[in-house]
């Protein structure tokens, strides 16, 4: 199991991706981190709630601090640091999720503006508020998420569902796969939620079984 403390393990996971399919040529992360990281350096692309234009996971101000608000912001500038995140792919049991196995595939981002590794992870607080927000770095389960393609599929993480779940993998096949995240604790979905009281912030939502993800819970990674 790595630890999301110790930085040298987590290059070592970063380097360890295996990669297939073309990179996606647009890009919003900064020339600094995609230096340091490479692909594994990016954003993610999706929706806002009204389907209206394109946002992008982004640290609203580009606050470095455990509880910064992480939302879809719709400007794409290479010369942004705020959303440089570091994709880190985890294989195996994870902590505190009894369905999951030593095949089970989840993910960190780290936030890394810059190409600085700030030691700061996306997380679902599920502290009642359902922001998306920064904490700092530990590999438990409210930091992990799964990347989900078949919403049927999605469901087999609930309490009681009896099934263990494997995961897909962001960097096998094409780059410009569409995913909903669903976070490894709280069994929601990362989704934005615009406007929002903060700011466009991202959120934690649900889905239902077998229904189609909604346009705001769908995510492309864009290196």
């Amino acid at each position: 199991m790595l630890s999301m403390v110790r930085r040298g393990l987590l290059v070592s996971a970063v380097t360890a991706l295996a990669v297939g399919g073309g990179l996606a040529v647009a890009h919003a992360t900064t020339a600094d981190c995609l230096a340091a990281y490479g692909h594994h350096c990016g954003t993610f692309s999706g929706t806002d709630t009204s389907n209206a234009h394109t946002v992008y996971w982004d640290v609203k101000g580009q606050v470095r601090a455990p509880n910064a608000l992480v939302i879809g912001y719709s400007a794409d500038s290479a010369a942004d640091p705020a959303t440089d995140f570091t994709l880190v792919q985890h294989i195996g049991h994870v902590p505190g999720v009894g369905l999951s196995d030593q095949n089970t595939v989840s993910y960190s981002f780290v936030y890394t503006p810059r190409g600085s590794w700030s030691n700061l992870c996306v997380a679902d607080p599920d502290n009642g508020v359902q922001g998306v927000v920064l904490r700092t770095c530990n590999g438990r389960q409210w930091q992990r998420f799964f990347a989900d393609r078949d919403p049927a599929l999605a469901q087999q993480l609930n309490p009681g569902g009896g099934t263990h779940f494997n995961g897909d993998s962001i960097f096998s096949g094409s780059s410009t796969r569409v995913y909903a995240f669903q976070n490894a604790a709280s069994f929601q979905f990362v989704s934005d939620d615009a406007p929002g009281a903060s700011g466009r912030e991202l959120v934690t939502d649900t889905v239902a079984t077998g229904t189609a993800f909604a346009p705001n819970q769908k995510w492309t990674w864009i290196p």
